[in-house]
């Protein structure tokens, strides 16, 4: 059986041009996290720490609101964690 390691970069690229935190991190992540149950599928999720600082240090109502989007997806991701492990005998 081959197995693969699925990795997902958590981030969003700002500019003008970029999309909204909806469109473009929380509907995409969640379709993601849907098809992973689906299959029983794992996989890791590398969060941009300085990107959920940026959006709290600029505190107005959209970056904020991006923000509380954003921290209830990452505590579903959380509550979606299912902890498997093996201890390898010598």
């Amino acid at each position: 059986m081959k197995r693969a390691i699925l990795s997902f970069d958590y981030e969003l690229f700002f500019g003008d041009k970029s999309g909204t935190v909806q469109k473009t991190l929380i509907e995409p992540t969640n379709i993601m996290l849907n098809v992973l149950d689906e299959v029983g599928a794992q996989a890791t999720f590398f969060v941009d720490y300085l990107m959920l600082k940026f959006l709290e240090k600029e505190n107005c109502k959209r970056t904020l609101a991006d923000l509380k989007a954003i921290e209830e997806q990452l505590m579903d991701i959380v509550r979606r964690i299912t902890y498997s492990f093996t201890l390898d005998r010598c």
